[in-house]
């Protein structure tokens, strides 16, 4: 099996795979497993002040954080932002049912230069399930 990087991207395969080996719902891949999700999984640059998925624009999918932050809030009726969290790389984050990830009513916006997987349900089904 290739652990190159995914098409368009000459990131080494030992640097994109760290962070999925952090998180629960990949602890109990093989690294081959690891590195395949790694090597096939679409990967997102996000601007910082970028809208990752708001409630005026959900979207279905699981983010891997691999670097940058991400900054999680809700807005009030007033128009108030109240901060949730604060992701660093690593953070597994987003709406997805089938793996229990729930983000009801927050915005999710690039503090920084961010880039993640973004895992679509069926890349989820596929990769993962």
């Amino acid at each position: 099996m290739d652990l190159g990087a995914a098409a368009g991207d000459d990131t080494p395969p030992t640097d994109r795979i760290w962070c999925l080996t952090e998180g629960d719902i990949f602890r109990d891949l093989s690294a081959a497993e690891t590195a395949a999700i790694a090597a096939a999984a679409p990967m997102k640059t996000y601007a910082a002040g970028e809208i990752l998925y708001s409630p005026k624009s959900p979207v279905e999918a699981l983010f891997v954080l691999k670097s940058g932050r991400v900054r999680i809030f809700r807005v009030a009726a007033d128009g108030r932002e109240l901060p949730t969290a604060i992701l660093t790389p690593g953070t597994i984050f987003g709406e997805m049912l089938p793996t229990g990830q729930h983000m009801y009513d927050n915005v999710a916006e690039a503090l920084d230069e961010a880039t993640a997987w973004v895992l679509s349900r069926a890349d989820v089904r596929r990769l993962l399930l």
